[in-house]
This record gives structure tokens, sequence and C-alpha cells, in this order.
């Protein structure tokens, strides 16, 4: 009789230890497969359009840290001067004294705006044929534009990304067509451009930039700034909402040393 009790009860361990077993593959399973749903937030093709939103709007986001960390440039190499150890841009600058200084980058939007889509252009690509391969594997025929053709746009507390791109899909007698992609990013980028553009050009015409005066009406961006020994300054800009910032340098008007 106990003979019997020890094998019911080892059977009943055995029973556990097979359940127990199940429920912890269960668990790494689903774990899997929740994480690639945190990952990217659905699989494709559940919804196309968001499946890309979100891909893009995940490259626009490193592209503007990227961005605002090197001031404006990712890597620039002339026409800079040294601010506490960081490489700050002249986008004004004359190198005679008197003179007004003459803008480095007349269009300076446009200067972030090529920057951007030239940080972002390999990933975007990276965006659709990672959409196209996940497609191809849950059986769809796919057939797309062999590359996506886009625009970044800078905007009033925004950067935002319009593609161009055609996707059709076909399994079965299920047929889909996708075109008019975006991406799109909360950024006060335009918001610091915008501004470094208003200083550069009163500094270009006047000599100088009151920046106390200016942030009387305007004081969603505090403005610093600081004078070098050889007549340079450096503007800091400070977007209040998310403390993100921007620097630039400025030479103009500049006396020679002893007057």
């Amino acid at each position: 009789m106990k003979k019997r009790n020890k094998t019911e009860s080892k059977k009943a361990q055995v029973t556990i230890l097979v359940i127990l077993a199940l429920i912890i593959v269960t668990v790494i399973v689903l774990t899997v497969f929740l994480y690639r749903g945190v990952e990217l937030g659905y699989t494709a093709p559940e919804d196309p359009y968001a499946y890309i939103q979100e891909c893009v709007s995940n490259s626009l986001e490193k592209a503007d840290e990227s961005l605002l960390a090197g001031n404006g440039y990712v890597n620039i190499s002339t026409n800079y001067m040294v601010y506490l150890g960081e490489k700050v841009p002249y986008l004004c600058k004359s190198s005679r004294f008197y003179l007004p200084c003459i803008s480095q980058e007349p269009l300076l939007i446009e200067h972030y705006r090529i920057e951007m889509k030239r940080l972002t252009e390999k990933e975007v690509k990276n965006c659709f044929s990672s959409l196209e391969r996940d497609l191809k594997r849950q059986g769809y025929d796919v057939s797309a534009e062999s590359a996506p053709k886009y625009e970044i746009k800078f905007q009033a507390g925004e950067i935002v990304a319009e593609i161009n791109y055609n996707l059709a899909l076909e399994k079965g007698d299920e047929k889909r067509q996708y075109y008019g992609f975006s991406g799109k990013i909360a950024s006060p980028a335009y918001e610091l451009i915008d501004t470094a553009r208003h200083i550069v050009n009163f500094e270009s015409t006047l000599c100088n930039f009151d920046h106390l005066a200016w942030q009387s009406y305007y004081t969603d961006i505090l403005i610093k700034r600081f004078v070098a020994s050889d007549g340079s300054k450096v503007y800091i800009l400070r977007d209040m909402k998310t403390n993100q910032t921007i620097k630039f340098a400025v030479k103009t008007c500049v006396m020679p040393a002893g007057i």
C-alpha cells in the first residue's frame, strides 16, 4: 500500500513538473511575441500605414537629436569656433573690421532639411524593405516601387516626412492598395531655426541683436549670449518646453584690438 502511494506521489510530481514546464514555455513564447509587438506595435499587414509611420518617425527622432546635438551639422570641419569644448558653427561672419557679417547659411531651414534627408534616407528605405519582407513571409504577393520618394518639412512644433510610395498586395482573392505614407515627430527645431534666422538678419544689417527685448515678446525660447575675446558672439537658444538647445556664432562689425 505504501509503495502504491509512493508511486502515485511520484506520478503526481511528474505531472506537476510537466505542467510547470508547459507554463514556462508558454510564457517565453508569449514574451517573444509581446516584445515584438512592443517593438513595432503591430505586424504587417495589420496596418502598413502605422508600421511605416512608427519606423520613419523613429528615424526622424534620431536624426533630429543628432542635428541638434551637432548644432545643425552632422560633422562640421570648417567655419566654426570652439566654445566650452564644443564646435559652434558661424552662421554669420565678417573677415574685416567694422563691416557687417555675411550670412554663411542664407537658406538655413533648407540646410537643416537637406541634412535631415541625408541622415534618414537609408533608414526610410530600410523601413519599406522590412515591411515588404514581412508581407512576403505572410504569403502576400507584393508589388511596389523600387525606392520611396519623400520630402521633409519643418513646421511649427513638428517635423514631417511625406512619402510618395505605392504598395499593392495580393493573397488569393484579397487585394489591397496603399499609397501616401508619412512620418511625424514633435520637435522645436523649426522655432529654434527661425529664431536663429532672425538673429542673423539683425546682426548682418544692424551689427547687433537685442535679445532681451526680443524675449519680452517671444517667451518660448530662452536666448543667452556670450562674447569672446575676438569679438565673436555665441548665441545659445533653448526651447523652454523641451530644454533642447542649439548654438551658433556670429562675428560682425568687430573693432580692432585696443579700440
